[in-house]
């Protein structure tokens, strides 16, 4: 039996115009171990989410089980084009999920593929569905309620980056013809935007050892949308760990894209590159959006723990009852403004008067004390004191090294670091998000 799509009854068609759900939904099923065909059912499911790209629809479900996922014929990435929810984390039988536990769906890659492309891992890109459904919406006098859920993923994309070496502790952003090794992907490892007048929900999700200039989990509202980000960990990325952001740039403070993001665990967020002073923050907002932030941590950043660099645009911008701490920048930077969490309410002119109760109180990361030591070891240059040639002793990544329970060192001020990006092992990522800290910040286990 194939993945069946039932046409809209035409007594339907005006309630659709009217608002309601799209309907006509499909469900597909998607398994690396057992996939074959092109049916999607349950009993015969698929073998990657490439490809069931053109059997999709706006509406439809995609349930993906265990196993590690390379992409369509190893291409290591996914674009979707229409609003769709992605449930992972089930079993092969489709009938239990333990999405950071026994049945982990993870979406990674194979660097050395002849079909491997420097795309984002797996991203829901509806700017051109938006724009045809917007005329449709003017018609209808009243926008269809479309939603995008993305529920238990994990991208590692440690298959996809080139390292310098089989130690994976260095990331190389180039290409090697000569070997045929690709360069890192430089792009988030997921991305999603929400839907004109729709919702937008990711939750349960990981991300880990990805290399993006911005953000490794990014999340885009659009007019009139509402979007969820719960409950998901960002662990050992470049640029930026969480970037929520808009595709619409209001006016007047109507139909602005909200955001509520509450329980993410965002933890050592590198900058682009050793010497370069691009990015390497937690959690970066955009302009536009309203924002309501509760209960995440953002934490051990090469920058800022929270990165606002623009006046406002919008009313509302609330962050309270966050752990925030161990950025070596600042917790919060401004727009030039820079910030520990304590000051917050006292300072910060674009957060809202419920922006209280964050915290800067220290805590320790549960993974391996060897990885912790290699991510430690890593060059953090700073660029004023490196170009005038001067030696810091006592420095940040001492303090962090401290907190964790590890030796100081002393530091030089190299022009590169033999370590960038040091493959975080996934088992070890997931420990990082067990449970959640001081009994209440950031995520757990689903």
């Amino acid at each position: 039996m194939h993945a069946t799509r039932y046409p809209i009854p035409a007594v339907l068609i005006l309630s659709l115009l009217l608002g309601c759900a799209p309907a006509g939904a499909a469900d597909f099923y998607v398994s690396a171990n057992l996939g074959k065909g092109r049916k999607g059912t349950k009993d015969a499911p698929i073998k990657d989410i490439g490809n069931v790209l053109k059997d999709l629809a706006a509406g439809d479900t995609i349930h993906v089980a265990q196993g590690v996922y390379t992409g369509m014929s190893d291409a290591g990435w996914v674009t979707i084009e229409v609003p769709v929810k992605i449930i992972g984390g089930y079993d092969d039988t489709f009938s239990k999920r333990d999405p950071w536990g026994e049945h982990q769906t993870v979406l990674s890659g194979d660097n050395k593929s002849a079909n491997y492309k420097n795309e984002i891992r797996l991203r829901i890109d509806l700017s051109k569905f938006n724009r045809e459904k917007k005329m449709e919406f003017h018609r209808a006098g009243k926008p269809t309620a479309y939603e995008v859920v993305v529920d238990g993923i994990i991208v590692d994309n440690t298959g996809r980056n080139r390292y310098t070496d089989d130690k994976k502790l260095k990331i190389v952003r180039k290409a090697n013809p000569k070997s045929g090794e690709n360069p890192t992907p430089d792009g988030p490892g997921l991305s999603v935007m929400a839907p004109l007048f729709g919702t937008a929900t990711v939750q349960n999700c990981v991300v880990v050892n990805c290399a993006p200039t911005e953000g490794a989990l990014t999340v885009t509202g659009n007019e009139g949308s509402k979007v969820t980000v719960k409950n998901n960990l960002v662990v050992n990325n470049t640029g930026v760990g969480l970037f929520c952001r808009t595709a619409f740039n209001p006016t007047a403070d109507k139909d602005v894209a909200e955001f509520e993001v509450a329980n993410n665990t965002v933890l050592f967020t590198e900058k682009y590159d050793a010497f370069g002073g691009i990015n390497g923050h937690a959690f970066k907002l955009d302009a536009a959006v309203k924002l309501n932030a509760q209960f995440n941590v953002f934490a051990f950043s090469d920058q800022a723990g929270v990165f606002n660099a623009a006046k406002s645009k919008v009313k509302k911008l609330t962050l309270a009852n966050n752990l925030v701490c161990a950025n070596q920048l600042a917790d919060m930077v401004e727009i030039d403004t820079k910030m520990p969490v304590k000051e917050w309410e006292d300072n910060a002119q674009e957060l809202s008067r419920e922006s209280e109760g964050n915290v800067g109180t220290l805590f320790k990361v549960p993974v391996a004390a060897d990885w912790l030591g290699v991510y430690m070891a890593r060059n953090i240059i700073d660029r004023n004191a490196a170009e005038a040639d001067v030696k810091a002793e006592k420095t940040r990544i001492n303090e962090w090294r401290s907190i964790l329970g590890l030796p100081l060192q002393a530091a030089d001020l190299n022009v590169d670091s033999d370590v960038w990006l040091p493959q975080l092992p996934l088992d070890q990522a997931l420990k990082a998000g067990e449970q959640m800290y001081l009994e209440k910040y950031g995520c757990k286990k689903p």
